[in-house]
């Protein structure tokens, strides 16, 4: 529902879960408020929950949780990118042993852009765009933003119609799509 813009009925939907799901069935409530409030980007509690979701996780002996969703999602390295500790970021990436799918690598090249290091940024992209491969859907974005700071607009608008492109179907207030929009209208009001 966040990604599609309806944070209310959301959070009503949290709130409905927390009524319905009792000990121990609770605490499928703290994934949800960790996956929520991270797509909501606020920090504050995305941190809180997500502290609270490893530390029950530990104590119950469900550390598969931890391999399960934290690891795969990268919550804590998406996390520390919201916070701007970007090297704190790519260290958990880097030692995430998911860190060769491509989601990983997005993020990757994510935390070197936003870290101002776009050589670095643009090596990951290269390796996950421009090796004969498609690129992912969670690769296109990147790209287009590596490759628009680096003055290449050529290949940032080809890589940014492709994301486009991907989610032609999507629904209208799909977040990654207005993103993506929003990014094409800056750019065409930018002259590039």
């Amino acid at each position: 529902y966040v990604r599609i813009g309806k944070v209310d009925e959301a959070l009503k939907l949290m709130d409905e879960y927390e009524e319905l799901y009792k000990p121990p069935f609770d605490f499928q409530i703290l994934i949800g408020k960790t996956m929520l409030y991270g797509a909501l980007e606020d920090i504050e509690n995305a941190e809180k929950y997500l502290n609270k979701l490893i530390e029950e996780s530990i104590r119950l002996g469900a550390e598969i949780v931890l391999d399960q969703i934290i690891e795969p999602n990268a919550l804590e390295a998406k996390l520390e990118i919201l916070k701007k500790d970007y090297d704190k970021a790519i260290e958990l990436l880097n030692a995430n042993k998911n860190k060769d799918w491509d989601k990983m690598q997005s993020l990757l090249s994510k935390a070197y852009r936003l870290k101002g290091d776009l050589e670095t940024s643009k090596e990951i992209i290269e390796k996950m765009c421009d090796d004969g491969d498609h690129c992912s859907k969670d690769a296109q974005y990147e790209a287009a933003l590596v490759y628009y700071e680096l003055g290449e607009y050529d290949k940032a608008r080809e890589y940014l119609n492709g994301c486009l492109d991907h989610y032609k179907h999507a629904d209208a207030t799909f977040k990654p799509l207005v993103e993506a929009k929003e990014t094409l209208s800056k750019w065409e009001a930018g002259g590039n």
